[in-house]
């Protein structure tokens, strides 16, 4: 069964198009809501993303449609997705709008303005902990919340599980906004240079990110400030990088750098907050450094794992590899966004596809019932997510 899916974002703090993030680079709320998109035209269905966009036009078999020239809404799946600006989706109210099938789709753990309003059927999160954030501050019941990952973007296939023989081993990255931890990362660059001066640090990304204006960085040795840049483009440059540096205090929602990262086999170090915990096996993927990041201590730990990691290629290698597997890439992603549909809509999955519920497959955190789709295992009692399905 394929799906007529209308993904509406009233955001308008940021103009984009369908091209954005892979010519001139974006946010993870843009990023993910274009990828989604994109990946659900590849299995089959029709869809059309109506946002803050200057014209319509297609891109990847994707419809854009500026918001201004939306009057009203006829579709069977309905998206309603707000990650930044004023977060309100009460817009949609003043719309008529026709659907089989209606949820919320949010990024953060700010509250959302028109959210009963808009009488959705499901509310999608992107993790675990903003599961509980919705639940035990949001007052949502947990039976209506559905966590769903984001992805990283695969554009060739496979090449996670490649070796690159161009890595710079001294070659750390930080990718994102100044605020989740820039200062750190500069502050770890010159601890590990004191060692060796062959370290350097990559700046990607930049205030941009968010809407805002493009800032100088203060020059010093071993700094590269390379802004924001294609997706495309930046996939490229973590191929060839180490570790990627995410000390931080801002809780993260999820963390597509942190994935995109992983997938091209950097060596990810980050604080455990919001969902980085859970998207990060310590010590088996990635590393998590408790700590204030901005105390020279939690800094000089990390300088110090960073250097013993260059000292033990094995051990570096195994973890490096483990992150390349860790990742599920927007195709794995759509597929589940799918299954959750038809199970909804049609009753289960179609004839000898996997989607269904199974009594075996056993929620460890209130017994229920799991639906198993493509990515993990999701609680239909309280709504949580497991990638390691339990059970027989």
């Amino acid at each position: 069964m394929k799906y007529r899916v209308t993904i509406y974002c009233p955001d308008q703090h940021l103009l984009y198009e369908g091209r954005t993030p892979d010519e001139q680079g974006v946010g993870g709320g843009v990023t993910a809501r274009i990828r989604l998109a994109q990946a659900l035209v590849r299995l089959g269905h029709e869809v059309s993303v109506i946002a803050n966009v200057p014209r319509c036009h297609v891109y990847a078999g994707v419809r854009f449609q500026p918001l201004a020239e939306t009057g009203g809404i006829d579709t069977d799946i309905l998206v309603l997705n707000t990650t930044g600006g004023r977060l309100d989706l009460s817009p949609v109210l003043g719309l008529q709008v026709k659907n089989r099938w209606r949820e919320v789709w949010i990024g953060g753990v700010s509250p959302v303005g028109g959210l009963e309003e808009v009488n959705y059927d499901l509310l999608i999160v992107p993790s675990n902990f903003i599961h509980g954030v919705v639940r035990d501050q949001w007052r949502v019941p947990a039976h209506r919340i559905f966590v769903a990952y984001n992805g990283f973007q695969n554009y060739k296939k496979r090449f996670r599980l490649r070796p690159n023989p161009r890595r710079n081993l001294y070659r750390l990255v930080y990718t994102g906004h100044p605020s989740k931890g820039l200062e750190t990362a500069r502050a770890i660059l010159r601890l590990t240079r004191m060692e060796d001066p062959r370290f350097e640090l990559h700046i990607f990304g930049g205030n941009r990110l968010w809407g805002g204006v493009e800032q100088e960085v203060e020059q010093e040795a071993g700094v590269f400030y390379r802004g924001l840049v294609g997706q495309r483009r930046l996939a490229e440059e973590l191929k060839q990088s180490s570790v990627l540096l995410s000390l931080q205090s801002i809780p993260e929602a999820f963390g597509i750098s942190v994935v995109e990262a992983m997938a091209a086999g950097n060596l990810v170090i980050a604080s455990p907050v919001g969902a980085l915990g859970e998207i990060i096996r310590d010590g088996h993927d990635g590393f998590l450094v408790a700590g204030d990041h901005g105390q020279e201590d939690t800094q000089k730990r990390v300088a110090a794992l960073i250097l013993d990691l260059l000292r033990c290629p094995e051990r570096a290698g195994k973890i490096r590899r483990s992150a390349m597997r860790a990742p599920m890439d927007w195709d794995t992603i759509a597929r589940a966004w799918e299954g959750r549909w038809r199970w909804a809509l049609e009753g289960g999955a179609e004839p000898g596809r996997a989607p269904n519920v199974d009594d075996r497959c056993i929620c460890p955190e209130c017994g229920g019932a799991q639906l198993r789709l493509e990515d993990g295992g999701h609680c239909t009692r309280c709504g949580k997510f497991e990638r390691e399905l339990k059970g027989s």
